[in-house]
Formats: C-alpha cells, sequence, structure tokens
C-alpha cells in the first residue's frame, strides 16, 4: 500500500508540473494569435473556439509573460497561485523576489507565496476607507467617471483642509505656550481662563510651573 501511495504522488506530482507548463505554453500561443489576429476578433475567436472569456484567457497570456522560459522553476504551485503571482497587479519586485528563491532551489509553500501577495497589494486602511465611501455613494447612485474625480478632488480638498487646520492650531499653541511662559503663574491662569484654553495648554503651563520655568510673581 505504501509503495502504491508513493508511485502515485510521484506520478501526481509529474502530472502537475507538466499542466503548470502547459498553462504557460498556451500562453505563449494565445499571444502569437492575438498578435495576429487583432484584439477585436481575438474575443470572438476565443468565444468560438473555446468558449472562453477575454479573462481566462488574460490568466494564461499574464503566466507566459511572466514565466516564459521559467516553466519548470514555478512548476510545483499552484495553477492559481501561478496566475496570481503573474497577475498585473502583484508588483514585479514580489514576484523576482520568489522566482529567484525558487531559481536557487528553495522550498517554498504556496501559502507562503500568496500571503506575499497579498501584504503586497493589499490597500492601506485610508485606501480602503476612501473605497469604502465610493461603495456607498455608488449605491446610493450610479455616478459617471467624471463623479468619481470629482469626489475625489474633494477628498483631496477635505484632507488639504484638515491638515492646515492642524498646523495652524499647532502654531496657534506654540505662541500661546510662549506668551504664558513670560507671564507670572497667576496671570497665566487668568488668561486661560478668559480665553477657554484647551487641555494641552493647561497641561503645559502646569508642566512649566511645577519646573520652575513660570516666573513667580503673586502665585500663592
Amino acid at each position: 500500500m505504501a509503495d502504491l501511495a508513493q508511485k502515485s504522488a510521484i506520478w501526481i506530482k509529474g502530472q502537475h508540473r507538466r499542466m503548470v507548463e502547459g498553462v504557460i505554453s498556451i500562453g505563449d500561443h494565445l499571444i502569437i494569435v492575438k498578435e495576429q489576429i487583432g484584439h477585436g476578433q481575438f474575443g470572438r475567436w476565443l468565444e468560438a473556439e473555446f468558449g472562453w472569456t477575454a479573462r481566462t484567457a488574460q490568466n494564461y497570456m499574464s503566466a507566459a509573460e511572466a514565466f516564459s522560459g521559467k516553466a519548470k522553476c514555478v512548476s510545483d504551485l499552484p495553477v492559481a497561485t501561478v496566475y496570481k503571482l503573474a497577475a498585473p497587479s502583484t508588483p514585479p519586485e514580489v514576484r523576482q523576489r520568489i522566482v529567484a528563491d525558487l531559481e536557487a532551489g528553495k522550498i517554498i509553500d504556496h501559502k507562503q507565496v500568496e500571503n506575499e501577495i497579498w501584504e503586497a497589494t493589499r490597500p492601506s486602511a485610508a485606501e480602503a476607507e476612501s473605497e469604502r465611501k465610493r461603495a456607498q455613494i455608488k449605491k446610493r447612485r450610479k455616478i459617471t467617471p467624471q463623479d468619481e474625480a470629482r469626489i475625489a478632488r474633494q477628498q483631496r480638498k477635505a484632507e488639504q483642509e484638515e491638515e492646515y487646520r492642524k498646523q495652524q492650531r499647532d502654531k496657534a499653541v506654540a505662541e500661546v505656550r510662549a506668551i504664558l511662559a513670560r507671564l507670572p503663574y497667576s496671570d497665566a491662569c487668568r488668561l486661560l481662563e478668559l480665553c477657554g484654553g484647551t487641555y494641552s495648554i493647561w497641561w503645559h503651563l502646569w508642566h512649566l510651573h511645577e519646573r520652575g520655568d513660570l516666573l513667580q510673581g503673586d502665585a500663592a
């Protein structure tokens, strides 16, 4: 039983390697056909001959473009992982690093490959939030590309305005702190009461007082 299982494993692995190499070879042929008959005819040819969509063909062609001449290098990876690694969305430096490791004989689990791809392509928190808001707007109404561009401009403007307001607040706080540091402690406290000073300024004032950096004046 053990001997049969071992022989079957060897045969299956060989078939799998040939399947991955076949995917890349198919991609090479699709690229050639597309160049010869043109993009418009290519889609109709795919449908007539194979019932494929352009996306299916693109998976094959992306694999060929990324791994033509290196088929054996990635032949132990699952086909789905090969597609993900070859996808245009995968950063070239990630693909090159993984291929270099494979060429060097390093054994890489396909889950590790997919995790690296995911880490490199996942959106940042700001991008994810922006995409979430955009999706909500699309649900409420159909928007045009012009609307999307306008929304993006508005978001950038709002972010710039918020950054400007923060800089102005920080500048104002710094100026108030500088003024307070030149006043007797009691006068500084009175001034803050009249102006409705923020917690951060109050804390700074107390800190200066504790260090003895404020003029003592008539502080009691």
